[in-house]
């Protein structure tokens, strides 16, 4: 199994709108593409906590990231389970909290 983790960077009003992650998610896809083919199993860990700076403050960028990145990842006809790591504030802990998540699949 072939492993990715996407950290987001910022949570907008609106994802799917937001033309910045559609380049990024754009990026993310053509990258995982190079070295993957649609044979192996692929795990994408989408990566961000609670950093809404919006009332009433619940949104957390991780699932706000994941059907936008999953319409993406679909026009690369790119076949990968998608998890979502919830509790990160910072880049250290995108590392740290989707290594917890991976240790606990890969057991």
């Amino acid at each position: 199994m072939k492993i990715f983790i996407v950290p987001g960077y910022h949570l907008p009003n609106d994802l799917f709108l937001d033309e910045i992650y559609k380049k990024y998610f754009n990026y993310v896809c053509l990258e995982i593409k190079k070295v993957c083919d649609n044979r192996e199993d692929i795990l994408v860990v989408l990566s961000g906590g609670n950093i809404d700076m919006d009332e009433p403050f619940d949104r957390i960028l991780s699932v706000e990231m994941k059907e936008p990145f999953l319409v993406i990842a679909d026009t690369y006809d790119l076949k990968c389970k998608v998890l979502t790591e919830v509790r990160s504030l910072s880049s250290i802990e995108n590392l740290i909290y989707s290594k917890e998540i991976i240790d606990n699949i890969e057991g």
